[in-house]
């Protein structure tokens, strides 16, 4: 019974139709209409016997009006009871998903923070120049070693093989592991976070990952297109296509002349890289 009320609850919702005044209006409005009918029946069905001076037969006719009204009036007080709960429930259960919401992002803005922390605490020493690059100036720096790497890739194999093969050097290093690899891991979880949220549809997942896409630089998105197509990234390849992580980015943007459109276009999806869905 209570799972059949509540799926009621939920279609009444959906439609708009749980309004509280026009309920109460009906409720007043009913009876009243079911009384004055009543009368109506009444004297017009007994108004030729003329108006009885006997208590008795007004006794009679009290009992008539009770015995239908009181049921009545009984009935739409047990309906006003269960709106009331029905109304609480409805009340709770957006209470329940403000406070998953508040939740949710207030752990995903967690993981936006630690993703910066991460992303400034990567540095590079350069012991020549006695240099010192951190945070994002480091992927200007990773995009000019993959772009060294790309040229010194036999110019016969094919651009996709080359540009693989170029990341898997720079990747392998491990000095360039350590720094990079933990920031992947971590943005990749946040955007899984968001993907596998149960309580959002897909345009609202959609929103959540363009706040975090929004703090991607240019040369980020330049590294997470090299980190998406290389097989210890092949993950992340899913969520980028998904939510458009790379927008707006060009052949130019990966620092390597021999690169175009349509080369990146047989490595991820259209989707990457224009969004028809969100802005």
């Amino acid at each position: 019974m209570k799972g059949s009320i509540f799926n009621v609850v939920n279609v009444l919702e959906q439609k708009g139709e749980l309004d509280l005044n026009r309920f109460i209006l009906g409720i007043i409005f009913i009876p009243f209409l079911g009384a004055a009918g009543i009368a109506i029946f009444y004297w017009w069905r007994l108004s030729e016997n003329g108006i009885s001076q006997n208590p008795e037969q007004w006794g009679q006719l009290g009992d008539f009006f009770g015995g239908l009204l009181n049921p009545t009036f009984a009935f739409f007080s047990l309906l006003a009871l269960c709106y009331t709960l029905a109304l609480q429930f409805v009340q709770s259960r957006k209470v329940a998903e403000f406070n998953a919401i508040q939740k949710f992002e207030s752990f995903l803005f967690e993981l936006i923070r630690m993703h910066r922390d991460n992303l400034n605490g990567i540095d590079l020493w350069n012991g020549e120049t006695k240099k010192e690059t951190r945070g994002r100036d480091c992927f200007v720096v990773f995009l000019k070693w993959i772009s060294k790497n790309y040229k010194d890739v036999e110019v016969s194999v094919p651009v996709m093989n080359r540009l693989e093969m170029a990341y898997r050097k720079f990747y392998d290093d491990d000095q360039k592991k350590v720094e990079v690899g933990h920031y992947f891991r971590n943005l990749y979880h946040v955007f899984k976070f968001i993907d596998e949220s149960p309580m959002f549809d897909e345009s609202s997942k959609a929103r959540y990952a363009k706040v975090v896409r929004a703090q991607l630089s240019t040369p980020e998105l330049a590294l997470l297109f090299f980190n998406g197509m290389y097989e210890k990234g092949k993950n992340f390849k899913e969520y980028i296509e998904r939510y458009t992580l790379l927008l707006d980015l060009t052949p130019r943007d990966l620092r390597i002349k021999d690169v175009s459109m349509d080369d990146m276009l047989s490595i991820y999806a259209k989707s990457a890289f224009e969004d028809s869905n969100i802005t």
